[in-house]
C-alpha cells in the first residue's frame, strides 16, 4: 500500500540503491541494493570468497552478495519470521557459528512493513489503521501526510531525532520529508528494526513500488545503521543526505507499535 500519496506523484516515488562502496547513487547489483557502513561495523570475509559487513559484536552479518536479503546470525532473535536460506551452508568464523536466513515477503510498502514487524502480526493493507506512533511522544504516525509532518515537526529538536534516532529491536526508523511538495520525492522511509548489537542496528526494509499493490512478494532487505556518527553512517545520515528524494530539512525518530 502506498500511503499518502496522490496519483499524480506515484510515479516519482522512488527509493534509491547505493553502491556498496560508496554513499553516492549508483548502478546496484540488485534491486535491494546495499549501504556501506564503518567504524562500529567490520569488514570482513566471512569465507573465502564472500565478504560484508559485520556488527559491533560480531553477531550478524550482511554479505555484498544477494542484495542485503540474506543475514547470517548467531542466533534467529530477528523480530520478523525467517527461514534459512537454501544452498547456503552455517559458518564457523572467530568461534561463532553463523546461520544464513532470509526473510518472509511482504507488500511494497515501507510503513505496512515496519508494522508488521513491530507488530508481529501481518495486516491486511486495505484496513488503512493506524498502528504506529513516536516513541518520543506518543503521536500517531501514518494518518496522512500533514499529521506525518506535523508529528515530525514536533520532534526536530528532540533527544532521540535525527542522527540520536536509537529505536530497539520491535521498533522502526522513519524519515519525513519536511518539504515533499517542493523539494525531493519521497514523503517518508521506515525501516522495521529487527535485531540490535551494540551500537549498530539491523533493518529490514522494503520499498514502495510505481503502482499499489497487496501481493506479498517482496523480499526484504537486510541493512545496518550506527546510532551515532555522521557523514552517512546513521539512518538519518544515509537518506537525509538525498537531496532528490528528501528534503534538507527531512527529520528521523524512532517508531514503536500503536
Amino acid at each position: 500500500m502506498v500511503r499518502d500519496i496522490p496519483d499524480s506523484k506515484r510515479r516519482a516515488w522512488r527509493i534509491p540503491v547505493y553502491n556498496q562502496r560508496t554513499l553516492l547513487p549508483a548502478q546496484a547489483d540488485s534491486r535491494c541494493g546495499h549501504f556501506t557502513r564503518r567504524r562500529h561495523m567490520n569488514r570482513v570475509e566471512l569465507k573465502k570468497g564472500m565478504e560484508g559487513w559485520m556488527s559491533e559484536n560480531g553477531n550478524y552479518f550482511i554479505p555484498d552478495d544477494w542484495g542485503g536479503q540474506v543475514i547470517f546470525a548467531t542466533s534467529a532473535p530477528l523480530n520478523s519470521v525467517v527461514f534459512r536460506k537454501q544452498g547456503l551452508s552455517d559458518t564457523l568464523f572467530s568461534s561463532k557459528t553463523y546461520v544464513p536466513y532470509v526473510s518472509t515477503t511482504f507488500i511494497k510498502d515501507c510503513l505496512h512493513t515496519a508494522e508488521e514487524i513491530m507488530h508481529q502480526s501481518q495486516f491486511d493493507p486495505k484496513e488503512g489503521a493506524t498502528r504506529s506512533k513516536s516513541v518520543e511522544n506518543g503521536s500517531a504516525f501514518g494518518n496522512s501526510k500533514l499529521e506525518n509532518v506535523l508529528v515530525a515537526q514536533s520532534l526536530l529538536k528532540g533527544r532521540g531525532s535525527n542522527d540520536n534516532a536509537a529505536p530497539l529491536a520491535g521498533q522502526a526508523y522513519v524519515i519525513v520529508n519536511m518539504k515533499w511538495d517542493t523539494e525531493g520525492t519521497s514523503p517518508y522511509h521506515a525501516a522495521g528494526v529487527v535485531a540490535v548489537d551494540g551500537g549498530d542496528r539491523i533493518t529490514l526494509e522494503v520499498f514502495a513500488s510505481t503502482r499499489t499493490s497487496y501481493a506479498r512478494k517482496e523480499a526484504g532487505c537486510y541493512r545496518m545503521y550506527k546510532t551515532s556518527g555522521v557523514d552517512g553512517h546513521t539512518f538519518h545520515g544515509a537518506w537525509g543526505s538525498q537531496e532528490e528524494y528528501f528534503s534538507d530539512s527531512a527529520v528521523t525518530f524512532a517508531l514503536c507499535g500503536k
